[in-house]
């Protein structure tokens, strides 16, 4: 029996010398990028941004997709004085509040150049609901992911800092203790807007509506539950039922979510087809237990 032999052109593999100048070149290449940025690109930003159209949008774009990719500039742009006017764009009455904006303002919170502060100065929560809200009444589709995203980065810093505030010793309902936060408790009013978006059909703005809601009932219990467990609230609950199982395959999980006493159970139920929030104020003030199954509420009022 014969075998043909096939002889494949195949390139040696790289020396050890031609590895490390492979390496030497980019990082050449990379140190020439810094440069460049540092002394060139960044000091154009602030004339960029207080420039007449469309030179903002421009700077916008480049800053939105530096920041992903490298946020190690972060710091400088924070250093440039930009951050606030970031945030004085996000207004639906500014013609630069755009996507490319949103996602720049939550960079900057998520990289830690947004403090509490300069956040509640530049009334940054009462800026995203206003424009969530314009947003979802009219349809303003390119908006949705980008704010959902911002408002998750605000919760979570409201979470870090509350996080802090238990470990600097606070007791009791550690939300009342940080009323001078980030100020996300002014997101109550616009939590049901929020929770109606999960009844659309899409798929991502139900993953990150639940997420905005469910970081909400974390950081704000008493405030959740007092716009969730309302009528209206739960019979569009009810509509929205049918999310699936939430047994194993990825099919979705149940989140207990404002465990503080004498108050309601908040569970988050991610369903992947469709997620929805799910309410039960069922308690025992001897020994807590809260029952929650997938699909289905109470409507009974607590006090």
């Amino acid at each position: 029996m014969q075998y043909n032999h096939h002889h494949h052109n195949t390139p040696p593999p790289h020396t050890h010398t031609e590895l490390s100048q492979d390496s030497d070149q980019q990082g050449q290449a990379n140190a020439l990028m810094n440069t460049a940025i540092a002394q060139h690109i960044l000091p154009l930003l602030p004339p960029l941004l207080h420039h007449q159209d469309p030179l903002p949008l421009y700077a916008l774009r480049m800053v939105g997709a530096l920041l992903p990719l490298a946020p190690h500039w972060a710091p400088a742009i924070s250093q440039l004085g930009l951050v606030p006017l970031f945030f004085q764009f996000l207004s639906v009455d500014s013609p630069h509040n755009n996507v490319h904006n949103l996602r720049v303002c939550t960079q900057l919170v998520l990289l830690g150049c947004a403090s509490p502060m300069l956040l509640r100065q530049q009334q940054a929560v009462p800026k995203v609901v206003s424009v969530l809200r314009y947003a979802l009444e009219n349809s303003v589709e390119p908006f949705m992911e980008p704010l959902f995203e911002l408002a998750i980065a605000l919760l979570t810093l409201e979470r870090l800092e509350q996080d802090a505030a238990l470990e600097g010793g606070v007791t009791g309902d550690v939300g009342r203790h940080t009323q001078g936060g980030v100020g996300t408790e002014g997101m109550a009013g616009v939590v049901v807007d929020v929770l109606a978006v999960c009844g659309q059909g899409d798929v991502v703005w139900s993953r990150l509506a639940v997420e905005v809601v469910s970081l909400f009932a974390e950081a704000h219990p008493r405030e959740a539950a007092g716009v969730l467990l309302q009528g209206p609230v739960l019979r569009m609950l009810g509509m929205m039922g049918g999310g699936g199982g939430g047994g194993g395959g990825g099919g979705g999980g149940g989140v207990f979510l404002g465990a503080h006493e004498a108050k309601p159970c908040i569970v988050v139920y991610a369903s992947i087809q469709k997620p929805c929030i799910l309410v039960s104020n069922t308690y025992s003030s001897t020994s807590p237990q809260y029952t929650c199954q997938p699909n289905t509420y109470t409507t009974t009022s607590y006090t």
